[in-house]
């Protein structure tokens, strides 16, 4: 059976009492098993969760798709570090995102994206040695983050800075092979 959501399709596969779908966020090529746990079919990780409403003859007239997450409380690690970085420099600032980080009491949140987002505001400010600073830190912290490494690689290349645009444009590409812009730039710079 493949049921259909405008923004999903699911691919759902029943046999010898087992459930599995693709994985349904598109984030691998992997089936997922699932296992009957009351109503509902849960995965191994207790991320997605799927059931079967029937009707008065009990035939599957729809299908549930439920994704849990959990959702952090806390505040972005960034807005104690920014004001730091404006008031003491860039050194003083990640000494402070450190220390917070040794320290965490869960007050704080740390994400790739939560850095990449500092880089980018000081990047617009024309603080290019501070964006690096951040998306060096980010690099550093989530060596796998795309997101990241393209950051760094673009503020480089703004900085004119040629040889550690290429090699984080090599890392992006890596993380994402399918970033045709990446794979531009790394010839472009093959030379430089």
């Amino acid at each position: 059976m493949v049921y259909f959501h405008p923004k999903l399709s699911l691919d759902v596969l029943f046999s010898d009492g087992s459930l599995n779908t693709q994985e349904p966020l598109g984030k691998s090529k992997n089936r997922i098993s699932y296992s009957k746990t009351g109503d509902a079919w849960i995965d191994e990780t207790g991320t997605y969760e799927i059931g079967f409403i029937s009707n008065s003859e009990n035939e599957i007239t729809h299908l549930t798709f439920t994704v849990k997450t959990e959702f952090q409380r806390g505040e972005p690690v960034t807005n104690a570090v920014e004001p730091v970085i404006n008031d003491a420099g860039i050194e003083a600032g990640i000494k402070k995102y450190e220390e917070i980080k040794n320290n965490n009491t869960g007050e704080y949140l740390f994400a790739d994206e939560i850095l990449n987002q500092l880089g980018h505001k000081f990047r617009s400010q024309g603080k290019m040695d501070e964006a690096i600073a951040i998306f060096r830190l980010a690099v550093k912290e989530f060596p796998m983050s795309f997101q990241v490494n393209d950051s760094l690689a673009e503020t480089y290349l703004l900085k004119e800075e040629k040889k550690p645009a290429r090699k984080y444009f090599k890392i992006a590409v890596k993380l994402n092979p399918e970033y045709e812009y990446g794979k531009k730039m790394i010839g472009e710079l093959k030379n430089k």
